[in-house]
């Protein structure tokens, strides 16, 4: 495929204000058509294109032996990408090259029957390695490939789990779970700058010369976490009422470079090198109703303690452009979830969906003079919802199903952290449609579908700098899509 999509920033912002201050001045949105919000105002250095070949195999085996039953559940998987693009919206090329292969098993014992209890114990093991190369043209001078070469990189995580339910009262249910979860994880690479005889765009490279290295990108750090999960359920008479809070882990990792003192070149303190986990306190209530044959709502109350949230953004701090992740103290997200569905006659339907989102940083203090306590998290709109209609006319045994849906979002936050930009994207409307036919007992299908049918534009990314770039959404589309089952 093709992955253009970024354009200058001045496409759709003014007054772009950057820099560490105690303020947060947004640039000025200025509404562009949707021609000309697209348009990339200078040239490209080549056509850019996505290769990828994935490859992958995986099963699972289950044996009962009456209340008990063992399951294993394998997979292995292999993939090679290819990517020529370029540096954000300037003229300067970029390839990446990269070989991944990764693995993983999972053991379980589960236990359940007519009695009251319903257990179940595991282990889980996954395993990736692979190397990887982008190189950036000419950027810095004639004929040179700027880069970050790594090979290997390994990612590997170890974990036991185990859960138990239990029937306190008819239909009253209490669950207790805990995983113990061990991550592993290292890189060898470097920062270069290759010299060729020539280098036009990356299909047009010369013979090698020689290569200077900037810095090692060795690292390797290891993470263990305990989370765990309690909750309780009830089956009522109108449907299933639940309440649960439950504790998630997210490994740390390191960025380009090496800890002062652990090689030559090796300049990051280790503050700067590594960012450390991200964990989750998540409390979550709801209830699932049927309330008639016709009407079914379903609610949900949540809110989210994050400590540690890792966040990524690209920098200058490589001597080139390069992603740089760091850690905010603490965020919060409270929410509410609402859903129905309304079907007044058959092969008819309704879908309906509000959402109220409020996430925020509780504390997070990027630089001194800098405090984002209260600001919102990036791409967190604070209203949005859905209205869909699905219609199905019976044609001989088959069907042809009718179906359309918008939804709005509210004013989200995209903030360059990297140069303490403050975008935002204004709220937005997007709809969708499809006419689908589908065979007897569903044998094949045939669709047609339009969607983002208001042709907007959505903005996804934003940066400013050297190399800042807008990205945004698909435009309008439409296609045909087809499925069978054999």
């Amino acid at each position: 495929g093709s992955p253009l999509n970024g354009v200058l920033p001045s496409n759709f912002y003014s007054n772009i204000v950057s820099g560490a201050r105690p303020t947060f001045e947004r640039p000025t949105y200025s509404e562009p058509s949707e021609k000309a919000g697209r348009t990339l105002l200078g040239p490209q250095g080549q056509y850019g294109f996505r290769d990828s070949t994935e490859r992958g195999v995986m099963g699972e085996l289950n044996y009962s032996m009456g209340n008990v039953t063992l399951t294993y559940v394998g997979s292995y998987r292999e993939s090679d990408r290819k990517e020529f693009n370029n540096l954000g919206a300037t003229s300067f090329t970029t390839d990446f090259y990269g070989s991944y292969w990764q693995t993983s098993h999972e053991l379980r014992l589960a236990y359940g029957g007519d009695g009251p209890l319903q257990a179940q114990i595991g282990g889980y093991y996954f395993k990736e390695q692979s190397g990887i190369a982008f190189f950036i043209n000419n950027l810095l001078g004639a004929n040179t490939r700027f880069g970050f070469p790594q090979d290997p990189t390994i990612a590997e995580n170890k974990s036991a789990f185990g859960q138990v339910t239990y029937e306190l009262a008819p239909d009253l249910r209490v669950t207790g779970g805990v995983r113990y979860s061990n991550d592993l994880k290292s890189r060898v690479g470097a920062t270069v700058l290759d010299s060729y005889s020539s280098v036009g765009d990356s299909a047009n490279i010369g013979t090698f010369l020689s290569r200077t290295k900037f810095q090692d990108n060795n690292a390797s750090r290891k993470f263990s976490k305990v989370t765990w999960r309690a909750g309780i359920d009830y089956d009522s008479p109108l449907g299933l009422v639940f309440a649960s809070v439950s504790t998630g882990y997210k490994a740390g990792g390191f960025n380009d470079g090496c800890e002062i003192g652990k090689g030559p070149s090796c300049g990051l303190p280790a503050a700067a090198l590594y960012y450390d986990p991200e964990t989750l306190t998540a409390y979550e209530a709801g209830f699932k109703f049927r309330i008639a044959p016709e009407f079914r709502l379903n609610a949900t109350v949540f809110h989210y303690d994050y400590s540690g949230l890792q966040l990524s953004q690209v920098s200058n701090a490589c001597g080139g452009p390069c992603q740089i992740t760091t850690n905010a103290a603490k965020a919060k997200i409270d929410g509410v979830e609402l859903d129905a569905t309304l079907q007044p006659v058959d092969n008819f339907s309704v879908r309906l969906a509000l959402n109220y989102l409020d996430a925020r940083y509780g504390q997070f203090n990027p630089q001194p003079a800098i405090d984002f306590a209260g600001r919102a998290l990036n791409r967190s709109p604070k209203w949005s919802w859905i209205a869909g209609v699905n219609y199905a006319i019976p044609v001989g045994e088959g069907k042809v199903v009718l179906d359309a849906q918008t939804s709005s979002r509210s004013q989200y936050e995209l903030t360059d952290l990297a140069n303490f930009a403050y975008f935002a994207q204004p709220g937005y409307s997007k709809s969708d449609a499809s006419i689908t036919y589908n065979a007897p007992e569903d044998r094949f299908y045939v669709a047609g579908f339009v969607e983002n049918i208001e042709n907007n534009l959505v903005i996804t990314g934003a940066g400013t700098g050297a190399f800042g770039v807008v990205t945004f959404s698909d435009p309008r589309t439409y296609g045909v899509r087809v499925g069978a089952k054999f």
